[in-house]
């Protein structure tokens, strides 16, 4: 019995390329905050004011203060959402 050996080692090599790339590639996690306007509702208003920059992801809600009083902050999916659906967290 022979053994054909470039028969072989052909899918091997392959196969090994293939998981070493799929490794190799995989996306970074440390910036997995992403960072998007924030919204807030001023008392007595039905709309979005524009606010700071606010994270998707955290423990801290997202505030800003306007004309002294603290609001808290929100994300529009499209530039027409209202009202605004995404909570939003500080930036650390």
């Amino acid at each position: 019995m022979k053994i054909n050996l470039p028969k072989i080692i052909i899918p091997v090599t392959a196969i090994l390329l293939a998981v070493g790339g799929s490794f190799a590639s995989r996306a970074s996690e440390k910036s997995s905050l992403v960072k998007i306007q924030g919204y807030f509702y001023p008392l007595g208003s039905p709309d979005c004011i524009p606010g700071i920059l606010c994270n998707t992801s955290g423990a801290i809600l997202c505030t800003v203060v306007y004309r002294g009083q603290v609001y808290q902050e929100f994300g529009k999916i499209f530039p027409s959402d209202v009202p605004c659906p995404i909570v939003l967290y500080r930036n650390l």
